[in-house]
């Protein structure tokens, strides 16, 4: 085999069909030495430093980072930044030799105040289009790695501390701008105002055609909506979700198992989010914190007939159940009269915007095992029965997963 008959683009396209099958990868690394190069850019294609014994292993098979397939790595996920940025001092840029990364994750399962720096990711890869962050360092550095980045699409950050004295860098003019025209998620736990605002600073703007967001009260609406209208002419896709404390699971336990004092905070007031301007959305997605049907039915009622690229709204609704028992409970009775009547003005909204386009209504709900799905997709019915006629009330997966698609919404 050292010498294959078959030409040189057969062998490659061979190796190529097998880039998810690692083990097979492996094999073909046994078969010659001209597979390599070529079994190496898959091997190696995703890299996840999730521990520092990773990180040893990693060194001790590859000592030279010139001559190491770091290289061939598009998607890097580093756990363990803070083991990862000393090997770098020592060795001198050792970050660097991941040139060709498109795809990093970073990770820290530690409050990390002072004692760590990204300035060694500072654009270590110049390819890199995706950043998500997910750690409890202040909001500035992770800002100032992100301006680092020219040619970044898609920005994910996720759950930073509410730190009092966290602001510090936040009202500061960055004098780059990445591109910032993908996705923009964020999954803070302060909510979403505090890096929004970041964002409408840079000098650059933002062209987001995603939006992933959670609100914790009004201040961080009005933020949001201004980041809406500055994606308006672009964004396609809206999904939001109320911030929850104490907890980032979609469905809650409730923590009283008396009936009668059981409260879904129907009546409660809560900001209204405008849709109105970003009329090429295609794509909508609620996430209910607390089970409450007012604020979709305001952000549904800004949606207008110049909304024609609209295609799809998905309402995901908790998982509400007794501790203990994890017995379901009873919606309609639950929410009460008035609750009652909110979820009657849903679901004739949904009936309506469903007959007055092509749009697919999907309502959608988290649930621990599937023995439940079907006794809260009756709850979930009760109280939009319309929707549920027509057959758009589906099971979901609990923690927030995407809906399973029905045959005839493929």
């Amino acid at each position: 085999m050292s010498n294959p008959r078959l030409p040189r683009e057969i062998l490659d396209c061979v190796v190529d069909l097998l880039h998810d099958k690692p083990d097979a990868l492996k094999q073909c690394c046994l078969v010659s030495k001209s597979w390599v190069p070529r079994t190496r850019k898959h091997l190696f294609a995703n890299i996840n430093f999730d521990r520092a014994s990773d990180l040893e292993r990693w060194k001790e098979t590859f000592p030279d980072p010139a001559n190491s397939p770091a290289h061939h790595t598009r998607s890097l996920l580093v756990g363990c930044p803070r083991s990862v940025t000393a090997v770098d001092a020592e060795e001198g840029g050792w970050i660097r030799a991941f040139s060709r990364v498109v795809r990093f994750e970073l990770h820290t399962h530690h409050n990390y105040r002072s004692e760590i720096s990204l300035i060694p990711f500072h654009n270590f890869s110049p390819a890199l289009k995706s950043l998500r962050v997910i750690s409890s360092i202040p909001r500035s550095r992770v800002f100032d790695l992100v301006c680092s980045l020219p040619l970044l699409e898609n920005l994910s950050i996720h759950e930073f501390r509410m730190w009092g004295a966290d602001s510090n860098g936040i009202d500061l003019q960055p004098s780059t701008s990445p591109l910032l025209n993908g996705t923009f998620e964020s999954y803070d736990r302060g909510g979403s105002g505090p890096t929004v605002r970041w964002l409408l600073g840079l000098p650059g703007g933002f062209h987001f055609r995603k939006l992933v967001l959670t609100w914790r009260n009004e201040e961080d609406v009005r933020w949001i909506m201004k980041l809406v209208v500055g994606c308006s002419d672009i964004l396609e896709c809206f999904d939001i979700r109320q911030a929850l404390y104490g907890t980032f699971r979609w469905f809650l336990h409730l923590d009283s198992v008396a009936h009668s004092n059981l409260r879904l905070h129907v009546g409660e007031q809560q900001p209204c989010i405008d849709l109105s301007k970003a009329t090429r959305l295609k794509d909508v997605i609620f996430r209910c914190g607390k089970l409450n049907p007012k604020w979709i039915v305001m952000a549904l009622q800004t949606i207008t007939p110049k909304h024609q690229d609209l295609r799809q709204i998905t309402i995901w609704t908790p998982y509400y159940c007794y501790p203990g028992t994890q017995e379901p409970v009873n919606l309609k009775e639950a929410a009460g009269e008035a609750g009652y009547r909110q979820w009657m003005d849903l679901d004739n909204l949904l009936v309506q915007l469903l007959g007055s386009r092509a749009t697919r209504t999907k309502v959608a709900h988290g649930a621990e095992d599937n023995e439940k799905k079907l006794d809260m997709c009756e709850h979930i019915g009760s109280l939009l029965p319309k929707i549920a006629e027509r057959g758009t009330i589906q099971p979901g997966v609990c923690g927030g997963g995407r809906p399973t698609a029905r045959s005839e919404d493929r």
